[in-house]
């Protein structure tokens, strides 16, 4: 059985007032320069809100392993990088290092992991109810298939569809019961 090692790194920043066209350009160039690391697979940022004048940046980027990370946060490029935005930025970034589902929690705002436990049920609830679905959705389809074949079809969908649709919306729509506010 086979691990997926895979890591989203999510860093917020401050910007400077007046330096967010200097940033955004400075993040264009180091992603040119990202891609050629192995093992990384990608990275976004997020602007503020447009109403927002808080100048927050998040970059979400993506990495094989945590071995892939190591070598790129340790290479000369990756610190010359970091010392041109960390003078377009206010204080320090801060960096957070997630598995799984940690890392649509941080998309949503957060920056404390939910506990495992409301991660497994949402992930365990999701894939009850697609699994449902596509099944009977699929059976028109798949019903003269042989079942070996009937099975990894509706657990594909399954598995996108939870990724892509159902685990980013449901981290946002549960959020007040991941994180339940503490009242003073």
């Amino acid at each position: 059985m086979s691990t997926d090692e895979s890591l989203t790194v999510v860093v917020t920043r401050i910007i400077k007032p007046g330096c967010d066209a200097a940033f955004e350009q400075t993040m264009r160039e180091f992603l040119e320069v990202a891609w050629t690391f192995p093992g990384h697979r990608g990275m976004h940022m997020l602007r503020p809100a447009e109403n927002a004048d808080s100048g927050e940046y998040t970059i979400v980027a993506r990495f094989d392993s945590m071995a892939a990370r190591r070598v790129f946060t340790s290479s000369q490029v990756f610190q010359e990088w970091m010392a041109r935005m960390d003078a377009q930025s206010v204080g320090a970034p801060v960096v957070r290092e997630l598995r799984n589902i940690e890392g649509w929690a941080a998309l949503a705002g957060e920056t404390v992991n939910p506990p495992r436990w409301k991660m497994a049920l949402t992930v365990w609830v999701g894939v009850t109810c697609l699994s449902e679905l596509f099944a009977v959705v699929l059976y028109p389809v798949t019903a003269s298939w042989p079942h070996a074949l009937q099975i990894p079809a509706t657990t594909m969908l399954t598995v996108a569809v939870l990724t892509w649709v159902v685990l980013p919306w449901a981290v946002r729509a549960l959020n007040g019961w991941y994180f339940p506010r503490r009242k003073p």
